[in-house]
């Protein structure tokens, strides 16, 4: 049984804007594709990372960003934000990276 879970291609997301700066909404776009499309298991570590080829990053790169704490922490702060609807708009505080 496939269970879908998003917090994988979200990471990704993550990870490839810290790459390659401005391709993040394209690279978001190409996933939505792979997996409605083409039936890809966005899941899947190894897929997000053959989805990156299409934008000329580093694989190796990728993955290890990908599975840093730090990309991690990222996804998960915005896991614990109380988003009732979309859109609904989230800002970050610059000064001391707390959540508003």
């Amino acid at each position: 049984m496939f269970i879908y879970g998003t917090e994988p291609a979200c990471r990704a997301v993550g990870t490839i804007r810290n790459l390659k700066a401005d391709t993040d909404y394209l690279y978001f776009g190409t996933q939505q594709r792979a997996f409605y499309v083409n039936n890809r298991d966005l899941t899947q570590a190894h897929v997000l990372a053959e989805i990156v080829a299409a934008f000329k990053a580093d694989r190796k790169s990728f993955l290890q960003q990908f599975d840093a704490p730090e990309i991690r922490e990222e996804t998960q702060i915005v896991v614990r934000i109380p988003i009732q609807r979309y859109p609904d708009v989230v800002f970050r505080a610059a000064l001391d990276s707390t959540v508003i």
